[in-house]
């Protein structure tokens, strides 16, 4: 991940290193809530249902069953099938998902801009330092910024009614 532009001084030629191979793929998932992140997860690979589901029963389920908290999901296929609804609901947990293509109805989407952007600066060239980045990126995420994202998302919703 490195930056799309650069910056130099006025009649210069910016220059910057990058790396001429795709390279591996990286997801990371997360929960946001009032108080900040509560929880991510970043592993190499593409997410599929399969693997939503076990992250759901070993992480997911246990901080929002049996209470008034709701999962907020996008519509991704690995998100928005009959298995995850079924599992959501045996173990009660509250959850809605958003409208097709509607990112900005989401705040973490919000957040997950601003960890791209430090992710991408850090220019990280191997697992171990992309994963660093990506855990320091996160914890730049301040409460300040969560409650921007927030009101950011609720200004959206006032101006639709």
């Amino acid at each position: 991940m490195t930056p799309q532009l650069a910056r130099s001084p006025k009649n210069k030629r910016a220059y910057s290193k990058r790396p001429t191979s795709q390279g591996k793929h990286y997801t990371t998932i997360g929960i946001m809530g009032k108080n900040g992140m509560t929880f991510d997860y970043t592993f190499q690979g593409y997410l599929n249902k399969s693997y939503f589901i076990n992250i759901l029963k070993i992480f997911i389920i246990p901080l929002f069953s049996n209470t008034r908290k709701y999962l907020i999901m996008d519509n991704c296929s690995s998100h928005n099938n009959k298995d995850v609804i079924k599992l959501l609901e045996q173990n009660k947990v509250n959850y809605i998902f958003l409208s097709p293509y509607s990112p900005e109805y989401n705040p973490i989407e919000l957040a997950w801009s601003k960890v791209k952007h430090y992710a991408k600066k850090a220019e990280a060239r191997c697992e171990l330092f992309l994963g660093l980045a990506i855990k320091c990126a996160i914890d730049s995420i301040s409460s300040d910024d969560i409650n921007g994202y927030f009101n950011h998302v609720n200004k959206i919703y006032i101006n639709l009614n």
